[in-house]
């Protein structure tokens, strides 16, 4: 539309500014009149101007007069006696509302540093701690920041605020049978945050929130940082599977519905303000198009308002995404990456004595794998190369430095030194290991029905064993193990597994595995004892990873990601089949793994891109439509739609083109033209770059069945007329010599010759003996 245009240019012009601009900002904000905004956020009038505060600090400080800021406007006044400590308060509330948790603590903790009475920076500090939505949270020392400040001078704002993160953390005593809090013992962090006691302690969290603001006390009606919680809280608490069951059209769970309204009466009393719009994106983000649809104004909104927050400068690329507008949530997570950037050359890495590429990781990592599942949609496989490289490289880094710091300054043997090394790497490695699967499926994918020539799959060929990563949580990580791990190493051997069966098939010895063994030198004993040849042994021990994986997430209760990892099962099992020449157990499987994805859609959460690795809509079509030929079956068609549903991606680039390719060769124009019209006018925005787009044969085919090349018919056509006229032209000839020859019969023969009527009549048709009649003969000649 007119309206994403014009947002697209000015999220272009906003990363320019974020990567050119950073430091010529006015160091400080200085109050003014904002009869705008200010009228509909009321509260919000003051701006802080905090000279005390490192230059850096105040570039994140800036609040615009139009409304809007750096980091959102946040006014919260407190007990605090000190300027500083107030400054560096301000600065993490707001580092806190965009989930920028690492900046966030280190401000709390200077606020601390500067008033060690100041009780709302341990209450800072607890919240660093609540990221609920990223399924991490730090319940033991949020605790112990509370009971910290337990006793400290209070107002009355400040206490009920208190009062909530004491619920949040089971504090109350309203939880303590459901986290068999006995007085005895502290209960481990896993006790907290699964089972009955994070539902105790949710519930316990959103009722004291919603009491909390609704009462009429002269401050919690504008206290918009408040009225936002309101939406937070209902988000952790949807988040829950005994609060909302599975639904097939995420309308009936009634936490996520009130989250959805409760945004909506905050952004009509305050539609500038940060963690309002922030939170409204998370609560749209579901794969039903009522829902989503309903929260793009958030989307196109935030941009508008904040320009340096790494994580919600991201976050509307989710919903971007779920929509089918890649080229918007592409721009959204450059952005995104562009402010992680912005920060690391403000000097702040050296204040919070971080290293640049660890520093918001969890945001700016996260990033990158969105962008990449975006353009891979959008088929600009050079671009989607260039994010995996430096999420490689991030991973290099973190294994490299840690690895030669502890052994240089620690002493640590190397195997010490390693293991710790891998172990803090863990989170790259689970990004690294899911782009890295993308990468080569999506590009095996697009080669396969014939739109590329890429081959970036061919790296899997030559690819080193996938290292196990930590399923478990041994210490601190800026990511949760236990929730990511499994399926990225899962996902990294599955989709490495599937490259080398099909190159296996490729060289056309599928029906002699012993010929290709004895060809390869691959034997029995090389890779293992089932005498199959080195593909068929990676396969059976991804298969087996794969396994555990699901049975990790399914004695977890992760209902969704354990359905994922057997949709990933079946595809490197329906991949074994086909390698082997067995067509029916292959259609067999990728027609489960098909199924199993439809099945998982009710259990359905906000997620990743990276947890469905290759839709299993999408690897039926193309076991059974494309490998199989045969793409005369309906379900085949059927199929791709259903990967183009909002419980899918729409829009997908590859199932738009494999559903134009089908439908064309089933002479379904309607469909057709459909598809291919919607991928080349808004999916593959950029085939006009042949630098950057790698699907030129993709859309050479969708151009000619659009617009097919009549020449050829038309020269036909008008050879045909040439030839008629000539033909016309001969006849006429020889009309005109017949009738002057009727009229000279003299001309024929001669007196002498003559004959009476009576005597030609008599004479013989066919010729007597003295020869032809001369009439005949006149008549054969014409």
């Amino acid at each position: 539309s007119q309206q994403d245009l014009k947002l697209h240019v000015k999220m272009s012009l906003l990363m320019v500014f974020l990567t050119a601009s950073i430091g010529q900002r006015s160091l400080q904000s200085q109050p003014g009149s904002f009869p705008g905004w200010a009228k509909a956020c009321k509260g919000l009038e003051t701006t802080y101007a905090f000279s005390s505060l490192d230059d850096w600090e105040q570039e994140f400080m800036v609040d615009y007069d139009n409304g809007k800021s750096a980091l959102g406007r946040v006014v919260f006044n407190t007990s605090t006696k000190s300027s500083i400590a107030q400054g560096h308060f301000i600065l993490g509330m707001k580092a806190l509302t965009n989930f920028m948790y690492d900046l966030a603590g280190y401000e709390f903790q200077k606020a601390v540093e500067e008033d060690s009475e100041f009780a709302m920076a341990y209450w800072g500090l607890a919240l660093t701690g609540f990221q609920a939505l990223w399924n991490a949270e730090t319940v033991v020392s949020s605790r112990a920041w509370i009971m910290r400040a337990e006793n400290m001078t209070k107002t009355k704002q400040e206490q009920a605020y208190f009062d909530i993160a004491s619920a949040l953390n089971a504090l109350d005593s309203k939880c303590d049978d459901a986290c068999k809090l006995d007085g005895k013992n502290e209960p481990s962090e896993s006790d907290f945050v699964n089972g009955p006691c994070k539902t105790c302690r949710f519930q316990s969290l959103d009722a004291i929130v919603w009491k909390t603001a609704l009462e009429n006390n002269g401050w919690s009606q504008t206290d918009w940082f408040l009225q936002s919680y309101k939406i937070l809280t209902k988000l952790a608490l949807g988040s829950l599977p005994s609060e909302c069951p599975p639904s097939e059209s995420f309308l009936d769970c009634k936490p996520l519905q009130d989250a959805r309204d409760a945004a909506a009466d905050a952004y009509a009393g305050c539609p500038y303000f940060a963690a309002t719009l922030h939170y409204g994106l998370h609560a749209h983000d579901y794969p039903n198009k009522e829902i989503y649809d309903s929260g793009l104004h958030y989307a196109r909104e935030y941009p508008e308002r904040i320009n340096a927050s790494v994580h919600s400068l991201h976050m509307p690329s989710h919903l971007w995404d779920r929509s089918g507008n890649f080229l918007l949530g592409s721009e959204s997570n450059k952005m995104s990456v562009a402010s992680g950037h912005a920060f690391a050359v403000s000097g702040g890495l050296n204040a919070l004595q971080a290293r640049a590429f660890e520093y918001n990781a969890a945001n700016i990592y996260h990033s990158l794998e969105y962008e990449q599942f975006e353009v891979l949609m959008m088929c600009d496989f050079e671009r989607a190369r260039a994010l995996l490289e430096r999420m490689e490289y991030a991973r290099h880094q973190e294994i490299s430095d840690t690895t030669n710091t502890l052994m240089q300054q620690n002493g640590s043997t190397w195997q010490e030194a390693t293991g710790e090394a891998m172990y803090a790497a863990a989170p790259y490695s689970q990004w690294a290991y899911r782009m890295y699967a993308r990468q080569i499926l999506w590009s095996w994918c697009y080669f396969v029905w014939g739109a590329t020539t890429n081959s970036d799959w061919k790296a899997a060929l030559t690819s080193l064993i996938i290292s196990p990563l930590p399923w478990e949580k041994y210490g601190a990580s800026i990511t949760s193990n236990p929730m990511y791990s499994p399926q990225s190493e899962a996902g990294a051997l599955g989709a490495i597994a599937i490259m080398k069966l099909m190159h296996f098939v490729a060289l056309g010895e599928h029906e002699t595995a012993a010929t290709k063994i004895g060809q390869q030198n691959w034997n029995s004993s090389d890779c293992g004892n089932s005498g199959q040849g080195c593909p068929f042994e990676f396969a059976d021990m991804a298969v087996s990873r794969i396994q555990q994986a699901a049975d990790h997430y399914a004695n977890s209760n992760t209902t969704y990601e354990s359905k994922i990892m057997w949709v990933l099962e079946s595809q490197v099992k329906s991949a074994i089949c086909f390698a082997q020449g067995n067509s029916s157990c292959a259609v067999y499987q990728a027609q489960r793994s098909y199924q199993l994805q439809i099945e998982s859609i009710p259990v359905l959460r906000p997620s990743s891109t990276s947890v469905l690795f290759l839709p299993g809509t999408l690897f039926y079509a193309t076991m059974v439509g494309k490998l199989l030929n045969q793409s005369n079956d309906p379900k085949v068609l059927e199929a791709l739609e259903d990967c183009l549903e909002p419980t899918g991606r729409p829009n997908n680039g590859l199932c738009l083109f494999a559903l134009a390719t089908v439908a064309s060769e089933s002479k379904n124009s309607t469909a057709a033209t459909s598809a291919f019209n919607n991928l080349l006018n808004n999916v593959w925005v950029s085939a006009n770059d042949s630098n950057a787009f790698a699907c030129q044969q993709g859309v050479q085919a969708g151009k000619a069945f659009l617009h097919p090349d009549t020449s050829g018919s038309s020269h036909t056509l008008s050879r045909i007329f040439i030839g008629v006229g000539i033909l016309l032209a001969i006849s006429i000839f020889i009309l005109v010599v017949y009738r002057l020859k009727k009229a000279t019969p003299s001309n024929i023969y001669d007196d002498s010759s003559a004959q009476s009527d009576d005597e030609l009549l008599s004479s013989n048709a066919t010729g007597d003996e003295k020869g032809a009649s001369p009439y005949l003969e006149y008549s054969n000649n014409a």
